[in-house]
């Protein structure tokens, strides 16, 4: 596959799935159609994308990613440390909690369904391209846990016991 670099400063787009089918298709095509100005990469083996993303990576990059199976979530989790240099959005097979719990164990910037709407998945990326964070997400993609994360609690930043012991 050659590769054209995109321009320095530009955004690129990783698009990942296993198993080709008319909704990657039709993905493929929403992501040229809604967002001309980046510039889409296609993988369909995880080697191939983990390949890339230990390329240096001069442009600000989001990864999509179509999972087609909990397998494809378990290879995924195991380049989840290439995955952090990218903005990821993780499209999940199902709706089913384990799967979620896969999801979630990936740091995902948005999460869904891969089989949602396109242009509610379009706009989630217009949303992280444009204002550089990713939307709320919705229902059973929520993180039960983010109501309880430190960052939730402002009294943390000015605790000076952990700064004392640290």
């Amino acid at each position: 596959m050659t590769q054209v670099r995109p321009k320095k400063g530009a955004l690129q787009i990783f698009f990942y799935a296993s198993h080709p089918d008319k909704n990657c298709d039709a993905m493929g095509q929403a992501l040229k159609t809604y967002l001309p100005e980046m510039h889409v990469e296609r993988y369909t083996t995880i080697a191939c994308l983990a390949k890339r993303l230990l390329q240096n990576l001069e442009t600000r990059t989001i990864a999509v990613v179509q999972a087609a199976s909990e397998q494809d979530l378990i290879d995924l989790y195991f380049i989840q440390h290439l995955l952090r240099k990218v903005g990821l959005v993780l499209l999940l097979p199902d709706t089913e909690r384990d799967t979620i719990a896969m999801g979630h164990r990936l740091h995902p910037s948005y999460m869904c369904n891969g089989n949602n709407n396109l242009s509610e998945i379009t706009e989630a990326l217009r949303s992280i391209v444009v204002n550089g964070t990713s939307p709320q997400p919705i229902g059973q993609f929520r993180n039960p846990f983010e109501s309880i994360m430190p960052n939730s609690f402002p009294f943390f930043d000015d605790d000076r016991c952990v700064h004392a012991a640290a």
